[in-house]
């Protein structure tokens, strides 16, 4: 690869040069750990019954999914923020 690079290209460095980096399609949303375990617990739940492990993207996305449709989440995501925005401001 020559050292030309294009604006708005994402590259990453192989150890010899830098290489351009293929997007991606899937898109990117930052979790708590607490909510990521949360996944992965989920996760493992779903690979006993059905006897293959799923995508963490599938399980969280199925999960939001059906977040959307109870009316509790709402006042869930409250409590949960809340919880969360105290604990960063008490450290």
């Amino acid at each position: 690869m020559s050292n030309s690079y294009e604006k708005g290209k994402l590259y990453q460095f192989n150890g010899v040069e830098f290489v351009e980096v293929e997007p991606s399609d899937g898109k990117k949303l930052p979790v708590t750990d607490d909510a990521f375990e949360a996944v992965k617990t989920v996760r493992s739940a779903v690979q006993k019954s059905l006897g293959m492990r799923p995508e963490l993207s599938v399980v969280a996305s199925a999960l939001l999914l059906k977040a959307t449709q109870d009316e509790g989440s709402i006042e869930s995501v409250i409590e949960y923020g809340k919880a969360v925005y105290e604990k960063a401001s008490n450290q």
